[in-house]
């Protein structure tokens, strides 16, 4: 069985997601573990591009607060670009409208700015 793309990207952003079915090593072994490091790869490169991207915010929220906030963002809205110095177009807007962080109100400005200056 093979894995359709839509099916790897899914898994990929999901971590409660299984391992999609048919996924192996060059071994024909199961590639969970292989896909494991995989994934969390990709969550703490689209996090790091985002703390890059906007600093302000991520000095305001914290680490302990930005890492988590980061995280719920890039499984809702992935890149739609490969190119990783765009990533983050949407940030403004969803910190706007996440309900933990709807007071203070205007961390969705200060990322707003921050896109703008890239």
């Amino acid at each position: 069985m093979s894995v359709t793309q839509s099916e790897f990207r899914v898994a990929m952003l999901d971590a409660a997601s299984a391992v999609p079915e048919g996924l192996v090593d060059a071994h024909e072994q199961p590639a969970g573990r292989r896909f494991s490091v995989y994934r969390n790869n990709v969550a703490v490169s689209l996090t790091e591009a985002l703390e890059t991207g906007f600093p302000v915010i991520a000095k305001l929220l914290g680490e302990e607060n930005f890492k988590p906030i980061a995280g719920v963002f890039l499984r809702q809205s992935p890149p739609p670009l490969p190119v990783m110095m765009h990533y983050g177009a949407a940030f403004p807007e969803f910190l706007r409208s996440f309900p933990p962080l709807k007071n203070p109100g205007y961390l969705g400005d200060v990322a707003e700015v921050e896109l703008a200056l890239r």
